[in-house]
């Protein structure tokens, strides 16, 4: 709650200093220490008081509606209202803090969908392995595909670098457990979704709409 009410009012201050005839300074320093604080809250969300860490904390069976969704989900949602309507000259951070907390999210939902619960003693399962490297994967896809059409180049490029990381993933991890006809499916796959990728991308390239002109601000 700390977080989401003190980044919202932070947002709600900085469009008060548009409005106010005095004291604009004052609001808008404001506004800043309160995202500050709301993103140091964050940080101490994911770290100190993550359940996957601090055993003293537990989280309910019910699957997506419980904490999570509260403690890791509706900041998202904050960071891209930040990105939106904050500084234009933060735009780039808090994007890239939405794309972050976006990644854990989904991360703490897979881990807690297949354990019920967020701990690090309990064995990784195989599907849960494999629903990692499928998010992952549609995470980067997504994200390449949005930074070609918007043509904002960071985006683009941090789809790909978790792209690259999806495909060391499958490789050195998942595909290690596999034998035989499994291994030369899981290859398959992984081909077909890179080689829709790639002409995916090169269909947007002949209608020059991928990155022709990048902007690099968001």
């Amino acid at each position: 709650f700390n977080t989401l009410i003190w980044g919202g009012l932070g947002v709600v201050y900085y469009y008060r200093s548009f409005l106010a005839e005095q004291m604009q300074s004052l609001y808008r320093l404001i506004a800043q220490l309160l995202l500050v604080a709301s993103v140091i809250n964050y940080l101490v969300l994911i770290s100190w008081l993550n359940p996957l860490f601090n055993w003293s904390l537990s989280v309910a069976e019910t699957p997506i509606f419980n904490l999570l969704l509260l403690a890791y989900g509706a900041p998202i949602l904050l960071f891209i209202l930040a990105a939106r309507f904050y500084d234009s000259q933060y735009k780039a951070i808090f994007w890239s803090l939405a794309g972050i907390a976006g990644w854990i999210f989904v991360n703490l939902e897979i881990r807690h969908l297949w354990q019920g619960d967020l701990t690090l003693v309990d064995p990784m399962l195989s599907g849960e392995l494999y629903s990692y490297s499928l998010a992952w994967l549609l995470m980067a896809a997504g994200a390449i595909l949005l930074g070609s059409l918007r043509q904002q180049l960071r985006l683009y490029q941090a789809g790909m670098v978790l792209l690259l990381l999806t495909i060391a993933k499958i490789f050195l991890i998942d595909l290690s457990d596999l034998t035989g006809l499994l291994r030369v499916a899981s290859f398959m796959g992984l081909g077909l979704c890179l080689l829709g990728l790639a002409f995916t991308h090169q269909w947007l390239s002949k209608r020059g709409i991928v990155l022709s002109n990048p902007s690099s601000d968001q």
